[in-house]
């Protein structure tokens, strides 16, 4: 099975890595593929880059789709391009996942309208 993780530059570092330990753990089913918008390089202000691939080629039969939170997602939330991926990506797959504010790049698409949600209690109002 495959697990994809989307990153975007000012990720948060414990947000991508948390889950991608757990899921490691179970490499025996699942291969995890790091994807962007346009692939490549991307980095935190942690200074931790990962080689990605471009987001417009994870299988339609992604199993799981891990969205970060991070400073990041304050920009990220306006960029419609990722947002219409992130949309197209999450529509495909079987369990989409995301960790603190990468939760407003989810809702962001409309995906989580009319749904309960939450994300970090210091982005509420934001």
């Amino acid at each position: 099975m495959k697990a994809g993780v989307l990153l975007f530059e000012n990720f948060e570092t414990l947000d991508v890595f948390g889950p991608v330990e757990l899921i490691g753990r179970l490499n025996e089913f699942y291969n995890i593929t790091f994807y962007s918008l346009s692939g490549g390089l991307i980095s935190n202000s942690h200074g931790v880059s990962i080689l990605t691939e471009k987001l417009e080629s994870v299988p339609d039969n992604l199993e799981i789709f891990i969205i970060p939170g991070g400073m990041g997602t304050r920009k990220e939330v306006d960029n419609t391009l990722l947002i219409d991926s992130i949309r197209k990506t999450a529509g495909t797959s079987k369990y989409v996942l995301t960790v603190c504010t990468g939760s407003a790049l989810l809702a962001k698409t409309g995906l989580l309208d009319n749904r309960k949600a939450t994300s970090n209690k210091r982005a509420f109002e934001w």
